[in-house]
């Protein structure tokens, strides 16, 4: 059974320590809404929001100039793993 055109889970453990540690730096309004939409289309093509760092499995986003996010894609489980989001 195929999962082609279904939408990826978010691995929530992971997402919300990547945003608690984000958070941190107290993040603009902008920031937080470029973010929520980085990732509502992450579940949807995770493939086309970055790009793989070296064909090691690390993906790397950009959901605006100040936000950098680090994913990990989970082909088997549909699943993708938020890592890290870091403001640069």
């Amino acid at each position: 059974m195929s999962n082609v055109g279904e939408p990826w889970t978010l691995d929530r453990e992971r997402l919300t320590e990547a945003l608690a540690r984000w958070e941190a730096h107290e993040p603009s309004e902008l920031e937080r809404n470029s973010l929520n939409e980085f990732l509502m289309s992450l579940t949807q093509d995770p493939f086309g929001m970055g790009h793989e760092d070296d064909e090691r499995g690390i993906w790397l986003g950009r959901p605006n100039p100040f936000t950098l996010v680090v994913y990990v894609i989970d082909r088997d489980n549909h699943q993708v793993a938020v890592a890290d989001v870091n403001h640069l």
